[in-house]
């Protein structure tokens, strides 16, 4: 499934087509929260939009894409500028970066629970990326392991957004979740612990 929308290079430069997109992505993510799921329908998104059917498919080819779009985009809005800079093995404190990405998740607790909760799960690691980028993970990686090949590196960056990715969904869906300084601290630890494995 694609992520990004279906667009023309002259809608898109259009402001009646970006403001259309927002209302589009407002109602996803006012939707998503109300219902508590992501299975929405184009007739539904349309009409919380207050639009028509046909502008909303000028955008986007179904509810499935809007509902990736607007996770793609909430990443991008909240979460730049990216600052993985202090995301060093060589503290054993938590990182600011780190808290940011689960501070953003917990502001948007019941839009991302619905979304890990439905068809979107698999997508939770593409926002991790999203956020980190591959060349902030580059760098990480090569304080762990600089000799290896670029075929390992992508290997290594998809290893590891799995990983934050799992740890926060199953904190999603805990009925009764730690703070958001617990699971990124655990998160932390993991990445920590990896880099400086406690001698023999």
């Amino acid at each position: 499934m694609r992520t990004e929308p279906v667009r023309s290079s002259r809608l898109s430069e259009d402001p009646r087509a970006r403001r259309s997109r927002e209302r589009i992505a407002r109602a996803a993510y006012d939707e998503v929260v109300r219902a508590g799921t992501t299975d929405l329908t184009v007739v539904r998104l349309a009409q919380v939009a207050g639009l028509s059917r046909q502008a909303l498919y000028l955008h986007f080819a179904d509810g499935d894409e809007v509902v990736a779009a607007t996770a793609l985009e909430l990443v991008r809005e909240d979460l730049r500028p990216r600052a993985y800079a202090d995301l060093l093995p060589d503290r054993p404190e938590t990182p600011e970066s780190i808290r940011r990405l689960v501070d953003h998740v917990a502001a948007h607790r019941a839009f991302y629970a619905a979304f890990v909760r439905g068809a979107h799960r698999h997508l939770l690691a593409d926002l991790v990326l999203e956020w980190f980028g591959f060349d902030g993970l580059e760098r990480v990686r090569a304080t762990l392991a600089p000799d290896l090949t670029p075929a390992d590196v992508a290997d290594f960056i998809r290893f590891y957004n799995a990983g934050i990715a799992a740890l926060l969904a199953d904190w999603l869906l805990d009925p009764v979740p730690t703070g958001p300084e617990a699971i990124a601290a655990r998160i932390w630890k993991i990445y920590y612990r990896s880099a400086n494995p406690p001698a023999p």
